[in-house]
């Protein structure tokens, strides 16, 4: 079907593909208007993708690494035996004592509890520097916060498990 170019969208607010949605009621024009658009140069795009070639080769020389002295990491079975065996009990030990800290591979991952909300952090310089992975809010329910944590515990190494697997670096620091 041939696009008709008589027929144009008005342009109802601001630059961009938002511009041809209604704007909301609290929307400022103003601040919208002074927002600064950052523009990268060629040389600026090409510095960033050489350091983000590095911070992934220098990932997977650690995977190497660490493979040569722990070559049998497992298949990263998540399924019912260890939800039940594994992560339960380590749900209630974190809901008792508001911290706990494992091993997995490469990373350390620390498990907290603060306020009320539940905390996944993970480490790959031995627990120097942290990065928050995910976070939850807990309920007054006992059972429902054991399901919780299992959820966060599986999700959190479900992803670490695959970055060693997959030789990719879970994440990119500052540029």
């Amino acid at each position: 079907m041939r696009k008709n170019n008589k027929e144009n969208e008005v342009l109802m607010s601001g630059p961009g593909w938002a511009a041809y949605q209604e704007s909301p009621a609290d929307f400022d024009q103003e601040d919208f208007d002074h927002t600064p658009v950052i523009r990268h140069t060629f040389r600026d795009r090409l510095r960033i993708t050489y350091k983000e070639n590095m911070r992934s080769l220098a990932f997977k020389f650690l995977i190497k690494r660490h493979r040569k002295v722990f070559y049998d990491l497992g298949p990263g079975n998540f399924g019912w035996f260890t939800e039940h065996q594994r992560f339960q009990p380590r749900a209630k030990y974190l809901l008792k004592n508001h911290w706990t800290q494992i091993q997995l591979g490469i990373y350390v991952i620390e498990y907290t509890i603060i306020d009320g909300v539940a905390y996944s952090h993970y480490s790959l310089n031995y627990g120097i520097s942290y990065h928050l992975y995910m976070e939850t809010r807990l309920t007054k329910k006992s059972e429902l916060n054991v399901e919780i944590l299992v959820d966060l515990f599986k999700e959190t190494e479900e992803f670490l498990h695959d970055s060693i697997v997959n030789e990719s670096a879970p994440y990119f620091p500052n540029l």
